[in-house]
């Protein structure tokens, strides 16, 4: 219920479009259906995410990658949603001729929101995530070595991972059914 209530919460943009229009806003993928350029791109090894918020983010992005000239063309916000689709195919061109490293290295220090999209084992050795212990290793009785994650809350310092295998079918069925009034453990009716 909270993780549910969490997610609705941080959509309050699409939230507040969706109750405007009466109706379900037009999916843009990662895009934001508010500014323009401010969404995920492709690049040479991967994938990063640029989050223009301001028309000077605008102009500094465009210096960052050498394309002053889209600066000119599109200086506004306003226009930028307009041309949303082709200004984006324009810096995907761009953005694609080198590595993620090497534009979190131009752009980052221009103060435009950029970071690098990770893959989930990224995610894992993050050293946020492994200063929380969010993901650990344990033995399954049948899988063998996996690896499971704890839950993003903590109660104090204690932590949160079990330590305890996913259970296999029907592993507790008989318990469950005995505590349940009127069956037995195996699930027949009392008489």
């Amino acid at each position: 219920m909270i993780l549910r209530d969490g997610l609705v919460a941080v959509q309050s943009g699409w939230n507040a479009l969706a109750a405007h229009l009466g109706t379900q806003p037009e999916k843009t993928g990662t895009a934001s259906p508010f500014l323009a350029p401010n969404q995920v791109f492709p690049t040479a090894d991967g994938w990063m995410t640029i989050g223009v918020v301001a028309d000077s983010h605008f102009r500094r992005l465009c210096e960052a990658l050498d394309l002053p000239e889209l600066a000119d063309r599109y200086p506004t916000n306003e226009l930028r949603m307009r041309h949303r689709e082709e200004l984006a195919g324009l810096l995907s061109r761009r953005l694609r001729e080198h590595p993620t490293e090497h534009w979190l290295e131009k752009i980052s220090p221009t103060g435009v929101p950029v970071g690098r999209v990770l893959t989930l084992p990224e995610v894992w050795e993050d050293p946020q995530v492994v200063h929380n212990r969010l993901v650990f290793d344990y033995l399954h009785p049948v899988a063998g070595p996996v690896k499971g994650i704890g839950a993003p809350w903590r109660i104090g310092d204690r932590s949160t991972t079990s330590r305890l295998p996913s259970p296999g079918l029907g592993a507790h069925t008989s318990e469950v059914l005995g505590q349940l009034d009127g069956l037995d453990a195996s699930g027949e009716p009392l008489s």
